[in-house]
């Protein structure tokens, strides 16, 4: 087909993605946007969506949730796979839960909680609750500290981590918190301090950060996360 029909496929789930670009050089959410174009571009009768928002922003999510509605209306099938309840609440006019393998059970999405979901998947009631958070000043030595970390795309970073906590980095996607966590990996270039409790350590590579207990989880684990 045309670029512009590329175009106009890729604007429809709203990718920023020029037609002509490699899929090597994309993002992982710019990668799952072009495979949800590509399966509506097909007119296929039943689609399966397996974790479609895995690597999608909110506002990208709202766009494929958009482009569900309008593919049911037409008559299509959907399978919507996720683990991420309210979506599938949502969008869904029945929900099946499996576990290990076997059906557990299948419901009206309106007649079933979040709670009976849980249940099903975990094979009881589920009532344990997450331990109170422990403040900062009674927590002890940091176990994490960076002071005026800089590198491409971040400056003058400095955050301090104690024990029990857990911190998130805000911001646009692009911003540098890929860049700055990299750092802390050893696989992106910088400069400032890093300190592992409270002791100044280098983490140049991914074996010297490895050294130091500090270990990196991928966004694209495919391609970082495992040896295939």
């Amino acid at each position: 087909e045309s670029p512009a029909w590329v175009g106009r496929q890729l604007v429809t789930v709203g990718a920023d993605v020029r037609p002509s670009s490699r899929a090597e050089d994309l993002s992982i959410a710019e990668r799952q946007l072009v495979e949800i174009a590509r399966a509506l571009a097909l007119d296929s009768t039943v689609l399966v969506f397996d974790e479609p928002t895995e690597s999608l922003t909110a506002a990208e999510s709202e766009r494929l949730f958009e482009q569900i509605e309008r593919l049911r209306a037409a008559g299509k099938g959907i399978v919507y796979i996720s683990h991420r309840f309210p979506e599938v609440r949502r969008i869904a006019d029945r929900i099946t839960v499996l576990r290990d393998g076997e059906v557990r059970g299948t419901f009206d999405a309106q007649d079933v909680t979040e709670d009976d979901v849980l249940q099903l998947i975990v094979g009881r009631k589920v009532d344990h609750v997450f331990p109170e958070k422990l403040r900062a000043e009674s927590a002890g030595t940091y176990l994490l500290e960076t002071a005026g970390l800089t590198g491409g795309r971040f400056s003058d970073v400095d955050v301090a981590i104690a024990a029990g906590e857990i911190v998130g980095l805000a911001g646009i996607e692009g911003n540098g918190q890929r860049e700055f966590l990299r750092s802390l990996a050893g696989l992106h270039p910088h400069e400032g301090e890093v300190r592992v409790d409270g002791r100044a350590v280098t983490v140049r590579t991914p074996a010297e950060a490895s050294g130091h207990r500090l270990v990196h989880l991928p966004g694209d684990r495919h391609a970082e996360g495992i040896f295939l």
